[in-house]
């Protein structure tokens, strides 16, 4: 079975560990809840965003992640509320972070860190067609015959000039802008025949301004010097 917990935000290890039946309203951590949810002792937990764990000089919940991630030590983890040595050694924890700089070291040595690149062009025009665009022709009643699609020249110049980052959330929201029928509307009207045509030059009304600039090397005059800059999510020329 598999159990989802996001870490965002987290500050009090009490989330994780449980609080003490003295206190009023204790309650068993977010580990031990999702065991007894799920009424297996083996099932897959991801913890989301585990690099958005938030500590201060009072709380550090990195240090109870360390005793849950262990091998060595989680097979007799202990839940504050529950009072017991807990097995969690058959337990199969999944991580996902954006940024490992922000991870402890010392935790981030207890995991295997599998780095997954972000979505070239083609990858995220691929997905955009079969996924992203079935997904907003729905949400807003845009269906056959109400819709023809001839081709998506257009996706690769929106993904490219407006989504640029390597992930798929902003292509996603993007395309979620207003309606496609309603924004050609607004712009330039039906044609002859009644049709409502959405082509390149519409899609500054539809989805905004280009943000990013693609191909910047190749327009590149002399006494200009051309800089790349890496992040977390991709890079870009400067």
């Amino acid at each position: 079975k598999f159990h989802r917990i996001a870490l965002g935000g987290v500050r009090d290890e009490a989330e994780l560990r449980g609080h003490r039946r003295t206190y009023i309203g204790s309650m068993p951590g977010n580990i031990m809840q999702a065991l007894i949810s799920m009424k297996v002792n083996n099932p897959v937990i991801l913890l989301d965003e585990i690099d958005k764990l938030t500590r201060n000089a009072m709380f550090n919940p990195s240090g109870a992640m360390l005793e849950l991630l262990d091998p060595e030590q989680n097979h007799t983890f202990k839940d504050h509320y529950i009072n017991t040595p807990f097995d969690l050694s058959k337990v199969l924890f999944l991580c996902t972070c954006n940024d490992l700089n922000t991870i402890d070291r010392p935790l981030l040595d207890r995991m295997e860190v599998i780095d997954l690149s972000g979505y070239t062009v083609e990858e995220k025009l691929h997905i955009a067609t079969t996924h992203l665009l079935p997904k907003q022709l729905k949400l807003h009643a845009l269906q056959q015959p109400d819709l023809e699609q001839d081709g998506n020249p257009d996706a690769q110049g929106m993904s490219a000039e407006i989504a640029d980052p390597s992930g798929l959330v902003t292509t996603q929201d993007k395309q979620g802008a207003p309606p496609l029928a309603e924004a050609s509307l607004a712009e330039c009207g039906p044609n002859a025949q009644g049709q409502l045509i959405v082509d390149a030059h519409h899609l500054p009304y539809i989805v905004g301004a280009e943000i990013f600039e693609p191909d910047l090397a190749e327009r590149l005059s002399v006494g200009v010097a051309m800089g790349l800059g890496v992040t977390a999510t991709g890079g870009q020329l400067l």
